[in-house]
């Protein structure tokens, strides 16, 4: 039997799960974190192998050009990460969200 869809409101859902499908900047504001988080470990352990001594041995595992990506990626990462801190405020600030 085709039938159309029913609405949200008649599924029984809470009114916050409704309007969180709703949302387009949801998965934008969740990956937020996850990049400052990972470009700050990233830079940090690169960081720590660039400066760690000959004798080190976590520094003697990896290749020499090891920390230089490392630092680089977690550069890359946070300014991704702080580019869309700011598209997502302006997206707020312009009224584009449901919110």
């Amino acid at each position: 039997m085709i039938a159309p869809q029913p609405p949200v409101s008649a599924l029984g859902l809470p009114r916050y799960i409704a309007s969180r499908q709703r949302d387009p900047l949801r998965v934008r504001r969740t990956v937020i974190p996850i990049l400052l988080t990972a470009g700050l470990l990233l830079a940090g352990a690169g960081t720590y192998l660039r400066l760690a001594r000959a004798s080190d041995t976590l520094s003697d595992m990896l290749p020499s050009w090891a920390p230089l990506v490392f630092i680089v990626l977690g550069v890359l990462s946070g300014l991704l990460g702080v580019v869309n801190v700011l598209s997502v405020r302006n997206a707020l600030a312009a009224g584009r969200s449901p919110r």
